[in-house]
């Protein structure tokens, strides 16, 4: 029972720091669109973005970004790296009035990843 007590204890921290250390290492430019994608235990996929989160999956990553951003208004994403089971992608585009900004995106993005 200690052992298994024991094992539990280290996965959970050592998921902690490992999200804490993706965390780190993504380097976004906070004015500009953040988006991100993940594959669901399904094989659907998922992404939030300026323009929404998903709530419906698709049946591929690419279907998946055409909700969550807008290229002529976003410009083209380009991935930054990962945060959990996520794919982070941020694009040299501009924000507007209506748009998601990237702190509410960070937020769904350390909900959902």
């Amino acid at each position: 029972m200690k052992k298994k007590i024991l094992f539990i204890l280290l996965s959970i921290l050592t998921l902690n720091f490992a999200m804490i250390g993706t965390s780190y290492a993504l380097q976004y430019h906070k004015n500009s669109p953040l988006m991100f994608t993940f594959k669901s235990s399904h094989g659907y996929w998922f992404g939030c973005g300026p323009v929404q989160c998903t709530s419906s999956g698709n049946k591929t990553e690419s279907k998946a970004m055409e909700y969550i951003y807008l290229p002529r208004k976003h410009g083209s994403p380009r991935q930054i790296g990962h945060y959990g089971r996520c794919t982070v992608y941020q694009s040299n585009g501009e924000l507007s009035g209506g748009d998601y900004k990237t702190d509410w995106v960070i937020k769904r993005m350390k909900q959902k990843c």
